[in-house]
């Protein structure tokens, strides 16, 4: 049996084999010894689907696709709503940190506010000691003035006197104690600067029981005195030999001042 050479692959192929075995190369064999002029060819058919397997066309499924066109890509950032802006702000809101900050701002303003009116409206000590106007809406919160606080020496049958003026009644608190050379005792009255005058006359002389005492170691009390003059007098008449010494402490308590 004959062989000739594949067109394609170059391998050797039989000359009756329509195509290649090795890579299926259509094969042009010659035709058989003692048969008759080739036969002329069929006119193909004008239908593409009467064509031939070999030349038949490619199905629509296998055409080419066409390109499908680019969609440009969407941007990720989407807008806020005004729901969104909402939340985002309630977060802000609740957040712990920012809140204590804004608590502490606010705290720290109206004690510099408060400050700045206390040195605004102040007034020296002592001349609230010895004359005292009404009381105000700020007075009226204040705490308790101590308006003596004082060690006193007193010789012997001598006395001595701490005067104030009021402008307006007021609420005191009478404290006074011996400290040395009071085993005989000592007189203290507290009474109006007129009354005064007549004890250092030797008079008769009016005074306030509740914040006084005659031959006591100790005086303690508390009374509501007038608007005026004033003066806390302490004695030492028992002892005529040697001074004493005393410690004596006025407090006035500015909440119960009345115009």
């Amino acid at each position: 049996m004959p062989l000739i050479k594949c067109e394609e692959c170059e391998a050797q192929v039989s000359d009756k084999a329509l195509s290649c075995p090795k890579c299926g190369h259509p094969m042009a064999s010659p035709r058989a010894e003692g048969q008759g002029p080739p036969t002329p060819a069929k006119s193909e058919p004008e239908d593409a689907s009467l064509s031939t397997p070999h030349h038949r066309p490619a199905p629509p499924s296998q055409a080419a696709a066409a390109p499908s066109p680019v969609t440009p890509a969407k941007s990720t950032l989407a807008p806020m709503t005004n729901g969104e802006s909402g939340r985002a702000n309630q977060s802000a809101f609740l957040d712990p940190k920012a809140n204590f900050r804004s608590l502490v701002g606010g705290v720290a303003l109206i004690a510099t506010l408060w400050l700045g009116y206390s040195i605004f409206v102040g007034q020296d000590a002592s001349l609230k000691a010895s004359v005292h106007r009404p009381a105000t809406i700020f007075e009226a919160i204040r705490k308790p003035e101590t308006i003596l606080d004082e060690t006193i020496i007193i010789e012997a049958s001598g006395s001595q006197s701490r005067c104030w003026t009021f402008e307006s009644p007021q609420s005191l608190s009478v404290v006074v104690t011996g400290k040395a050379e009071t085993a005989k005792g000592f007189s203290a009255f507290f009474a109006e600067t007129a009354e005064v005058r007549k004890f250092e006359k030797g008079d008769e002389f009016r005074y306030v029981s509740s914040l006084s005492g005659r031959r006591i170691s100790e005086v303690r009390g508390t009374s509501t005195v007038a608007g005026g003059a004033w003066c806390l007098v302490i004695s030492n008449t028992e002892n005529i030999v040697r001074a004493m010494t005393v410690q004596a402490k006025v407090v006035r308590d500015p909440r119960t001042e009345k115009p």
